[in-house]
């Protein structure tokens, strides 16, 4: 009877001690297969800077209150940098500086007493522009964005050897080199492409104009210098830009 009470004992007690050892490995396996919390993302920083190179276009500018005569502009080059603020996923503000180059191709007027031809020289610009861009996504990494600014340029005008010639009179020669400020406006679009999680690129197309920029007074020089040479202004300066870009998120 003693016997028989210690055999069902020790069995309860081995039952007992794999039970245990069932349920510790089970409760083991279960706490490897649970997935640990989820951690929280840290936010996009909204903060971002931009720049972009390529190409300027600088329309035939007029000289205002005279009609007829006008600046003429070889293709030339742009630079811009600058840094914005995403306000929402598709909305950003956009604040940027940079310099438009061009060379003056030539000035030209033909009237019944005098012919002005020649002219060369540089033309820079030099803008300090607000933005806002509206981003419009058109797959998960690519986005089109329309762009409208204002601000204020200056423009260092500086040309010379403007040839200013009348039948029977020495030729006289003239030439402006001044810098001015005036407002600047913009509108454009950008097509930009997500490469990494902080980086865009791509190209886009900027037309800009400002209000008249004035060109300083003339120097003339040579056998018909003489007359009325006052502050001489453009009626406006008018761009087409093409660039290439990159957006970098800090």
């Amino acid at each position: 009877m003693k016997k028989s009470m210690i055999a069902a004992a020790a069995a309860l007690t081995l039952s007992s001690m794999v039970s245990a050892d069932a349920l510790a490995l089970i409760t083991q396996d279960a706490d490897e297969k649970t997935p640990p919390p989820p951690t929280e993302t840290a936010a996009a920083n909204p903060w971002y800077a931009a720049a972009a190179f390529g190409g300027n276009f600088l329309m035939d500018a007029k000289i205002k209150d005279a009609d007829g005569i006008e600046f003429k502009f070889k293709n030339g080059i742009g630079l811009n940098i600058g840094v914005g603020y995403q306000l929402c996923e598709t909305l950003a503000v956009e604040v940027r500086s940079g310099v438009l180059w061009n060379e003056i191709k030539g000035f030209n007027e033909t009237s019944m007493i005098e012919n002005i031809t020649g002219g060369d020289g540089d033309v820079y610009q030099i803008p300090l522009m607000a933005s806002l861009i509206y981003s419009i996504p058109i797959s998960e990494k690519l986005s089109i964005g329309l762009k409208a600014g204002v601000g204020i340029q200056w423009t260092d005008f500086n040309a010379s050897n403007i040839e200013v010639s009348s039948p029977g009179v020495q030729s006289s020669f003239g030439s402006y080199d001044h810098t001015s400020t005036a407002f600047r406006w913009e509108v454009g679009f950008q097509l930009a492409n997500q490469i990494a999680h902080n980086v865009r690129i791509g190209g886009g197309v900027l037309f800009s104009g400002t209000s008249s920029v004035s060109l300083g007074t003339a120097t003339v020089t040579g056998g018909g210098a003489g007359g009325d040479f006052g502050d001489d202004k453009l009626e406006a300066l008018y761009n087409v830009s093409l660039g290439f870009g990159v957006t970098i998120t800090f």
